[in-house]
């Protein structure tokens, strides 16, 4: 059983919340939404279940709101890149450095949520997917702006989001896996990290969708 979150996030109202959220990445991420119960959350957490309530309005409301706050955090961010000025290559080697470094270090039980998520055809969140829609649009346009620029090759932009965004999700979710074989001796190497991964996806994609991408500043 996971130990509960230091004692020092419970305080106060908003480390309680934010407790919550960290509790619910992990117990969602690793169980999805049906295999998780609050006394589980709540446990993780090191507060009483009656706060998922309080805070939240019950199990659906504090994955909704875990989906949307960092939804809204990664988009924010690539709006930022997409408006930075850079060229397109240069903008999608930072998007692949952010998403490498909030898998890794930020929200790192996020991309197993959201793969779990987006194979959930059946429970469409009217909230949680126009936010998806703006990292989508945001980068759909980038690729766009590239191919008119020049410095990309001819490329439907949305194909060429899940070219980035598929391996980096995939990669990273899996990362536990990879990790517990290596300690446990079934893994006779060690994994590499989620940061390496995206310098190698950088180099492999854009290498292939570039004009000239050893004149691009990635």
């Amino acid at each position: 059983m996971a130990k509960p979150l230091k004692k020092a996030y419970i305080r106060d109202a908003g480390a309680t919340r934010e407790a919550l959220l960290v509790a619910g990445s992990e117990q969602f991420g690793a169980h999805g939404f049906d295999g998780v119960s609050v006394e589980a959350i709540a446990a993780r957490a090191g507060v009483n279940k009656a706060m998922i309530n309080y805070h939240f309005g019950g199990k659906r409301g504090l994955y909704r709101s875990i989906l949307t706050s960092t939804f809204d955090e990664v988009g924010q961010a690539v709006r930022e890149l997409a408006a930075s000025g850079r060229r397109a290559p240069a903008v999608i080697a930072g998007f692949l450095d952010l998403i490498a470094e909030i898998g890794s270090t930020r929200r790192p039980a996020f991309p197993a949520l959201f793969l779990r998520e987006a194979l959930s055809a059946d429970r469409l969140d009217r909230e949680v997917l126009p936010r998806v829609g703006v990292i989508v649009g945001t980068l759909m346009e980038v690729v766009a702006r590239g191919v008119q620029e020049g410095s990309l090759r001819p490329v439907d932009p949305f194909c060429a989001y899940f070219i980035f965004m598929a391996p980096m999700s995939l990669f990273i979710s899996t990362e536990p896996l990879r990790r517990r074989a290596h300690e446990e001796g079934l893994l006779p190497f060690a994994p590499p990290s989620a940061q390496t991964f995206a310098n190698q996806l950088k180099d492999t994609v854009l290498r292939g969708m570039c004009t000239d991408y050893d004149k691009e500043k990635v």
